[in-house]
C-alpha cells in the first residue's frame, strides 16, 4: 500500500534538495531573466513590428512565455530527474538501506511530486511575470482562462512525460551521462527535425502545434489538443509506473510488483489509443480531399446549370446551423439536362429536396448531390428547388486544390503558433465564405479534367439569419433587423455570399454612399485613441482615398457598403493563381484579423512613434504624423503584394506575399468578370492589365534574391501556360506566369492598336456588363470590328506555345543633346531578339538627384516591341542626367527578369539634336567573330566539390530541406561548396548566373574545357563580376587560375580589386583541339571565389 506520509516526506526533501541545486538555481534565474527581457522587448518596447502578436492577442503573452520556458525546463527536468538515482546511490552505503520500510511506489511518486512542485513553482513565476506584462496592456485585455489552459496543456503533460522518460531510461541504462545524452538528442531531434511531421505526433513540447487562444473563438481545436496532450500524459504515467517496477529493491510483499506493471500497461494502452486516434483524425482530411477530387474529375464534363437566385434562411443554433434554401437555376448549355449535380460541404446533412412541393430522391457522395428532376431541363429553361440541410462545416473539404505542404505551412510569430481555420460555427462566433460551400452550388469545383471551375457565377442572393441575443449578423446587402432575425437584401448579383456572426459593435460613416465602417468586438476599439487629432478629417480622408483609387482604375465602386469586419487571427486563406484576391476579401466586406493581427500597418501608435523618432516625421506636428500614418494605412489596401526574404541553409530565396486585404476585385471581379470556356484565364490577365493601369508606383524588385519571377521564367522555358494551369504542382508560380505573359499579350495589343483605343473598348464593355459575366465573344467581336485584332488567335498562341523571345542587351550610352533652346540628355541602347517569337521590353531611366527608394515610385516604363531576328536601337530623352537604365524583359529567356545598367559617364557637348526614336535593323550576328565562350551553364564546364565539413554541418545539410537549383547572390551567404547563383553582375547569354564558393585550401575546383577547333595563338579571358555600386570590396581578392595549353600549364593570379568588372585577360597561349582548359580553385585570401565564364579569341 502507498503511504501518504512517506510520499510527502520524500517529496518534501526532494523539492528542498532541488531548490538547493546550483544547476537549477543558475538555469532558473537565467531563464527568468531571458523571459523578462523578452517580454520587455515585445510588450513594452516593441517597435518595427516586434510584439505585434502580443498586442493583437494578449493570450500570446503567457503562451510565448511558457513555450520559451518549456524547452529549457525540459532540459533541466531531464538532468534533475535522471540525477536522483545516481545521487541516491552515492548516499547509500549498504544494500540493506534498500530494504527500508517504504514501497517503490512511495519512493518514485515522492520523487515525482518533488520534481513537479519545483517546476510548477517556476511555471507559476513565469505566468505571474506574463500577467504583469499583460496588465501593462490593460486589465481588460487579460484572458484569465487562457492562463489555466496553457499551464494544463503545455507544462503539465511535458513535465510528466519527460520526467517519466528520464526515470525509465535511467533505470534501464543505469548511466546518467549516457541517459542525459540520449534525452538531449531526443529533445533536439523533435525540435529541429521532426517538428510538425507525422501530424505533430512527436511534438511532446507542443512547440509546433497551434495553440493560440483567440479573443473571439478561443483555441482552433481543443479536442485535438486534449487528445495529443493526453497521449503524452498517459505515456509519461506509464513510464513512471514501469519505473516503480524496475527500481532495484526487494519487494515488501509477494506479487506487489504486479500492480505497477498493470498500471503501466493500462496507461500505455491509453496513450497508444489516443495517439492512433490523433493520427486517424489528422489523416482524414487528406483522404477526404483525395476522394472529392476523384469525384470532381468524374463529373467534370457533365452539363451544368447556372444559378440565378438563392433565397437562404439560416438558423444559428450553437455549434450547428439549420438552413432552408430555395434556388433557381437556368440551363445555359445546348443540351437537355436530366441529372442535376449540386455541391455542398460534406458535413452539412441534407434532409430533403423538393421541386414544386414534390420531394425528389437524391444520392450523395461526399460533397456532391445527384438528383433527377421530374422533367428534363431544356436549353434556356429554369428550375426551382428547395433544399433543407443542417450541420456544421468541415474545413478539410476546403481548398482541395491546395497542396499538403502549403496547407500544413505553419503561421507563427514570436514563439507563437497561430494555426489555420477556414470557417467557424460555434455558439459565440460564425464565419462562412463561398470557399466553405455552405450553400448549394451547381459546379463540381476544382478538377484536373477542365478549367470550367474557373468560370464566374453571378447570382442574386437574399439571406435571413436567426441567431441568439447579443449576436450581430454581417453579410452582403442592406440589413434589416428585428428580434434576433436579420434580413439581407442585395440589389446586385454577386459572385458569392458570406456570413459572419459575432458580438460586434458597428462604427460607420453613412452620410454618403457607400456607407463605410467597421464591425469589431466592443473592447477592441483601439484605433480611435491613435488618431485623436483627426476626428474631424478622418471621414474625408477615407472617402478621398476610395475615390482616388476608383479614378485611377477608371471604374466606379459598385456597391453601397464597404466594411472591415474583425475575424479571429487564425482565419487564413490561400491565393489562387486565377484570382487577384483571397477569401479575406468578399463583396462589400474585408475580413481583418483581430486588432490587425500580425499586420504592422494596424499598429498605429507604434508606427507614429517610429516615424517621429526615426523617420522623416521628426519635424512634423502630432496631427501631421497621424495624418501620414492614416494615409499609409489606407494605401496598404491598394498594394497587391510584398516580398519576403527567406534565409535557409545559407541561401537567399524570395517569396511573394499576397496582400489578403487587396481591394482591387471589389471594383473588378466582384462586378464584371470575363466568361470563356476556351480561355478562362483571360479574365485574370485582363484584371492584371487593369490593375497595372492604376499603379502609381513600380514595386521595388532590385534585390539580391532569386524572386518568383525568375522561377516562373525558368518554368516557362520548359512548360507552356496551358500545361501549367492543369498541373497543381506549378500553381505556386502560375499567377506570376499569367501576369507576365498577360502583360506581354496586352502590351503588344496596346502597341498595335494604341492605348486610347484599347481603353475605349474595355470601358465600353465594363459599362455595359455590371454585376454579370462578360461573354468573351462580346469582347473579341469588339476588337475585331474596332481594331482588326482577333483575340482568340493571339490567345491560342499565347496558351499553347512553349517558345519565348530571347533578348541580347548591348551597351548603354548617354549624351548631352539640344532640344530647342534646352539642354537635355539622351540615353541610347540596342536590344536584339534572338528568339522565335515577338516580345516586349520595358525600359525606364533613373535620373540624377534621386536614390532608388524615392525614385522607384517615379520610374516611367515605356514599352518596346521587338520582332524575332531584329535589333532595335532605342533613344530616350530625359531632363536630368541619367544614372541607370532599368530594363524589364518580362516573359522571355532572360534571367534575371529586370536588369539595371549603370551609366557611368555622359558624352557629347550638347550639339547633338535631341530625338526620341526607335530604329529597327535585321539581326545578322550579335557576338564577335572568332570568339569561343564557355559559360558555367555549358556542358563543357565541370565542378569538383571537396568540402571539409564537420559531422554536425554534414548532418545539418542532410536534415535541411532542399532548395532551388539557383539562389540570389549575397557574398556573405556563400557556403563551402560550389553553388549556383543568379545576379545581373554575372555573365550570361540569357541566363546571368555563376557558381561561387567560400575560399578554402584549393581542393575544390572548377574546369572550363575550351572547344578549340583551329590551332593557333589565342587570348584567354576570364569574366570577373563586380557590382559597380558596391564600394566595399572586402570580400574580393586573388583568384588562382591554371591554364592548360600546348606548351604545358601556366598559373595566373588575378586580384579582383585591381581590375574592372568584365572580361580580364589571363594571357596569350598556343592552343589546339582537346588540349585547352582553364582551372580555378578555391584557394584565395578573398571571402568568396566566383567562377563565371571563359573566353578564347583567336589572334
Amino acid at each position: 500500500m502507498l503511504s501518504i506520509f512517506q510520499i510527502k516526506t520524500i517529496a518534501h526533501f526532494e523539492a528542498k534538495t532541488l531548490f538547493r541545486s546550483w544547476f537549477f538555481r543558475i538555469l532558473g534565474i537565467l531563464m527568468l531573466t531571458i523571459v523578462f527581457f523578452f517580454n520587455l522587448a515585445m510588450v513594452v518596447f516593441g517597435d518595427y513590428g516586434d510584439g505585434q502578436i502580443q498586442r493583437a492577442v494578449p493570450s500570446a503573452i503567457p503562451y510565448s512565455n511558457l513555450m520559451f520556458f518549456n524547452v529549457v525546463q525540459a532540459i533541466i527536468a531531464v538532468f534533475l530527474a535522471s540525477d536522483f538515482l545516481k545521487r541516491d546511490k552515492k548516499l547509500d552505503t549498504t544494500e540493506v538501506i534498500y530494504t527500508r520500510s517504504m514501497s517503490n511506489g512511495d519512493y518514485i511518486i515522492g520523487k515525482l511530486l518533488g520534481n513537479l512542485f519545483v517546476f510548477t513553482t517556476l511555471n507559476f513565476v513565469i505566468l505571474g511575470m506574463a500577467l504583469i506584462f499583460n496588465l501593462i496592456l490593460g486589465f481588460s485585455t487579460v484572458n484569465w482562462i487562457a492562463y489555466i489552459y496553457y499551464f494544463l496543456l503545455v507544462s503539465v503533460p511535458t513535465l510528466i512525460y519527460i520526467i517519466g522518460l528520464s526515470f525509465i531510461l535511467m533505470n534501464l541504462i543505469k548511466n546518467q551521462a549516457v541517459t542525459f545524452a540520449v534525452l538531449i538528442g531526443y529533445i533536439f531531434l523533435t525540435l529541429f527535425y521532426l517538428q510538425n511531421q507525422y501530424y505533430y505526433v512527436f511534438d511532446y513540447m507542443v512547440y509546433n502545434i497551434p495553440m493560440l487562444y483567440s479573443d473571439l473563438i478561443g483555441f482552433i481545436d481543443l479536442k485535438l489538443l486534449v487528445i495529443q496532450r493526453g497521449m503524452y500524459l498517459l505515456l509519461g504515467l506509464s513510464f513512471i509506473s514501469l519505473s516503480v517496477y524496475r527500481l532495484w529493491r526487494l519487494p515488501n510483499k509477494p506479487y506487489s510488483n504486479l500492480y505497477p506493471i498493470f498500471l503501466s500497461v493500462i496507461f500505455l494502452i491509453g496513450g497508444v489509443y489516443l495517439g492512433s486516434l490523433h493520427v486517424r483524425n489528422s489523416m482524414r482530411g487528406e483522404n477526404l480531399r483525395g476522394e472529392m477530387l476523384n469525384l470532381n474529375d468524374k463529373y467534370a464534363s457533365n452539363p451544368r446549370l447556372t444559378l440565378t437566385h438563392e433565397d437562404i434562411k439560416l438558423n444559428h443554433k450553437g455549434k450547428s446551423i439549420e438552413v432552408e434554401c430555395i434556388l433557381t437555376a437556368v440551363n445555359h448549355t445546348s443540351k437537355n439536362i436530366d441529372t442535376i449535380v449540386l455541391s455542398l460541404n460534406p458535413s452539412l446533412l441534407v434532409s430533403g429536396i423538393w421541386e414544386d412541393k414534390n420531394e425528389l430522391t437524391f444520392s450523395r457522395k461526399e460533397h456532391l448531390i445527384q438528383l433527377e428532376p421530374k422533367r428534363q431541363i431544356l436549353p434556356n429553361e429554369s428550375i426551382t428547388l428547395k433544399i433543407v440541410y443542417n450541420g456544421t462545416i468541415d474545413d478539410e473539404a476546403c481548398y482541395i486544390d491546395i497542396d499538403k505542404k502549403t496547407r500544413d505551412a505553419s503561421e507563427e510569430s514570436d514563439m507563437v503558433n497561430i494555426g489555420k481555420i477556414y470557417s467557424r460555427i460555434s455558439d459565440k462566433f460564425v464565419l462562412l465564405t463561398p470557399e466553405n460551400n455552405w450553400y448549394p452550388t451547381t459546379t463540381v469545383g476544382f478538377n484536373k479534367i477542365n478549367t470550367l471551375w474557373m468560370l464566374p457565377q453571378f447570382c442574386k442572393f437574399n439571406l435571413s439569419v436567426q441567431t441568439s441575443e447579443g449576436m450581430v449578423a454581417v453579410s452582403q446587402g442592406a440589413p434589416n433587423s428585428s428580434t434576433n432575425i436579420t434580413q439581407f437584401t442585395t440589389d446586385k448579383s454577386l459572385t458569392g455570399l458570406s456570413l459572419v456572426i459575432g458580438p460586434y459593435k458597428k462604427i460607420s460613416y453613412n452620410t454618403q454612399e457607400p456607407e463605410i465602417g467597421v464591425y469589431l468586438k466592443p473592447n477592441h476599439d483601439y484605433f480611435n485613441k491613435a488618431f485623436p487629432d483627426l476626428k474631424d478629417t478622418i471621414q474625408k480622408m477615407v472617402y478621398k482615398s476610395l475615390e482616388d483609387y476608383s479614378l485611377r482604375l477608371k471604374m466606379p465602386y459598385p456597391f453601397k457598403r464597404l466594411f472591415l469586419v474583425e475575424v479571429p487571427i487564425q482565419v487564413q486563406t490561400h491565393q489562387r493563381f486565377w484570382s487577384n484576391h483571397m477569401e479575406m476579401l468578399q463583396p462589400e466586406l474585408i475580413f481583418v484579423h483581430e486588432k490587425g493581427g500580425q499586420n504592422r500597418r494596424f499598429n498605429f501608435e507604434s508606427n507614429i512613434k517610429d516615424s517621429k523618432d526615426n523617420g522623416d516625421g521628426k519635424s512634423l506636428s502630432a496631427k501631421d504624423l497621424q495624418e501620414e500614418e492614416f494615409k499609409k494605412f489606407l494605401a496598404s489596401f491598394t498594394r497587391r503584394a510584398t516580398t519576403k526574404f527567406n534565409y535557409n541553409n545559407r541561401s537567399v530565396q524570395e517569396e511573394e506575399r499576397i496582400n489578403p486585404y487587396f481591394v482591387f476585385d471589389q471594383f473588378y471581379a466582384f462586378n464584371h468578370q470575363v466568361e470563356s470556356k476556351e480561355y478562362p484565364v483571360f479574365n485574370t490577365i485582363l484584371g492584371s492589365y487593369c490593375l497595372k493601369q492604376a499603379s502609381i508606383s513600380t514595386e521595388n524588385k532590385y534585390t539580391y534574391g532569386f524572386s518568383e519571377e525568375e522561377k516562373a521564367v525558368l518554368l516557362l522555358q520548359k512548360k507552356s501556360l496551358s500545361q501549367v494551369i492543369l498541373n497543381p504542382d506549378y500553381y505556386s508560380l502560375a499567377d506570376n506566369i499569367i501576369n507576365m505573359k498577360g502583360d506581354v499579350l496586352l502590351s503588344l495589343l496596346e502597341k498595335k492598336i494604341g492605348k486610347e483605343k484599347l481603353d475605349e473598348i474595355l470601358n465600353e464593355v465594363f459599362t455595359k456588363y455590371n454585376s454579370r459575366a462578360i461573354p468573351f465573344e462580346e469582347i473579341n467581336n469588339l476588337f475585331k470590328n474596332r481594331a482588326g485584332q482577333d483575340l482568340s488567335k493571339h490567345l491560342n498562341l499565347w496558351l499553347s506555345s512553349d517558345k519565348l523571345p530571347a533578348f541580347r542587351i548591348g551597351k548603354v550610352d548617354a549624351y548631352r543633346v539640344t532640344d530647342g533652346e534646352r539642354q537635355r540628355f539622351l540615353t541610347r541602347l540596342s536590344i536584339a531578339n534572338e528568339g522565335a517569337i515577338e516580345g516586349i521590353v520595358k525600359i525606364a531611366i533613373r535620373e540624377a538627384g534621386s536614390n532608388e527608394s524615392s525614385q522607384e515610385k517615379k520610374l516611367d516604363f515605356k514599352t518596346y516591341d521587338i520582332e524575332p531576328n531584329q535589333i532595335k536601337t532605342i533613344s530616350i530623352l530625359t531632363d536630368k542626367q541619367p544614372t541607370d537604365a532599368v530594363i524589364n524583359t518580362n516573359a522571355s529567356m532572360n534571367i534575371p527578369v529586370k536588369k539595371e545598367i549603370s551609366i557611368l559617364k555622359v558624352e557629347g557637348d550638347g550639339s547633338m539634336v535631341a530625338k526620341n526614336e526607335e530604329k529597327t535593323t535585321p539581326l545578322n550576328r550579335w557576338d564577335e567573330e572568332g570568339e569561343i565562350i564557355v559559360d558555367n551553364e555549358d556542358s563543357l564546364f565541370s565542378i569538383t566539390n571537396v568540402s571539409k565539413q564537420g559531422l554536425l554541418i554534414r548532418l545539418a545539410n542532410k536534415i535541411g530541406k532542399p532548395g532551388d537549383d539557383y539562389q540570389g547572390y549575397m557574398w556573405w551567404s556563400v557556403s563551402g561548396k560550389w553553388n549556383k547563383f543568379i545576379n545581373n553582375i554575372f555573365y550570361g547569354k540569357y541566363l546571368h548566373s555563376a557558381v561561387a564558393i567560400r575560399s578554402g585550401g584549393g581542393n575544390s575546383k572548377v574546369i572550363w574545357n575550351i572547344p578549340i577547333e583551329e590551332k593557333g595563338q589565342y587570348d584567354i579571358y576570364t569574366f570577373i563580376p563586380k557590382d559597380p555600386t558596391d564600394d566595399d570590396e572586402q570580400h574580393l581578392g586573388d583568384y588562382q587560375y591554371t591554364i592548360s595549353h600546348d606548351d604545358g600549364e601556366s598559373k595566373v593570379t588575378i586580384n579582383c580589386k585591381d581590375v574592372d568588372s568584365g572580361w580580364v585577360l589571363l594571357g596569350t597561349y598556343y592552343c589546339s583541339q582537346g588540349n585547352t582548359k582553364v582551372e580555378l580553385n578555391n584557394e584565395s585570401k578573398s571571402r568568396v571565389v566566383i567562377a563565371d565564364a571563359i573566353k578564347a579569341v583567336k589572334l
